[in-house]
C-alpha cells in the first residue's frame, strides 16, 4: 500500500489518498459507501479498530472488483467527528487499519473521502450533496457518467444519482427501499449480499474490461 496522504481543511472534506492522483487520465470509477456496506452499521459512532466489523465477503468482493483496474473510492458521513465523538486521529488511524487489511485481501483502494460536518452545519460534502465525488472525480480523472456507486441509503442513491453516476442499492431497509420507490420512477440495482454486488458492477459498468 502506498503511504497515506491526509488533505483536510475544515470547511472541506477529510481525504486519505492511497494512490497517486491522476487528473488527466478520464475512465470510470467504483465508489462505496464505508458503514453499513465495507463494515456492519453500528447505532453509534465507530471510532476504535476493534469496534470496526467488516460485512461479510466484501473483503473478497472488492479485491476481485480491484482486477478490473479502475478507482475504488470510498465516500462516507462521519459527523462524529464534528461533534467531538471521533477524532482525526481516531479516523486516520481506522481508517489505515481497514485499507490496510483490504490490500492485504488483494484490494486497491485509491482513496477514502469523509465529511466530517453534521447535518445542521449546511456543509457542501454530506451526502447527499455531491462534493466528495466531484473532488474524487477531478483527483482521480474519474467519469462519473460511466461511474458505480454502492451505497445502502437514500442519500447514496441520491448522491449517486445527482452526481451521474449509476447507483447499486445494498442490502437496503424496508424504509429505504420505500423511500426509493416514493421518490424514483424505478428501484436502483439492488445487491443483497457482496457476492451480487461483483455481479452487479460486471453487469453495469461500461466497457467492463481491464483498463490501464
Amino acid at each position: 500500500m502506498n503511504d497515506c496522504r491526509n488533505d483536510h481543511t475544515s470547511a472541506g472534506p477529510i481525504v486519505f489518498r492511497f494512490r497517486p492522483p491522476s487528473p488527466t487520465i478520464r475512465r470510470p470509477g467504483l465508489f462505496f459507501d464505508r458503514d453499513g456496506v465495507i463494515n456492519l452499521r453500528k447505532s453509534r459512532y465507530i471510532s476504535h479498530w476493534q469496534d470496526f466489523n467488516f460485512t461479510a465477503g466484501v473483503q473478497h468482493a472488492v479485491g476481485e472488483l480491484s482486477r478490473i483496474g479502475i478507482p475504488i473510492i470510498i465516500v462516507s458521513n462521519q459527523a462524529g467527528v464534528e461533534k467531538g465523538l471521533v477524532s482525526i486521529e481516531s479516523l486516520e488511524d481506522l481508517t489505515l487499519r481497514f485499507v490496510a487489511t483490504m490490500t492485504f485481501s488483494g484490494s486497491s483502494i485509491s482513496a477514502v473521502y469523509y465529511c466530517p460536518h453534521t447535518p445542521e452545519g449546511n456543509c457542501t460534502c454530506r451526502k447527499p450533496r455531491i462534493e466528495m465525488l466531484t473532488l474524487a472525480s477531478r483527483q482521480f480523472g474519474v467519469d462519473l457518467s460511466n461511474s458505480l456507486f454502492v451505497g445502502d441509503t437514500i442519500s447514496d442513491v441520491q448522491a449517486s444519482t445527482d452526481a451521474g453516476c449509476t447507483p447499486i442499492l445494498f442490502s437496503p431497509t424496508r424504509d429505504t427501499l420505500h423511500d426509493c420507490c416514493q421518490r424514483y420512477k424505478e428501484l436502483p440495482a439492488i445487491a443483497w449480499n457482496a457476492r451480487q454486488v461483483v455481479a452487479q458492477v460486471q453487469r453495469l459498468l461500461i466497457r467492463p474490461r481491464r483498463y490501464p
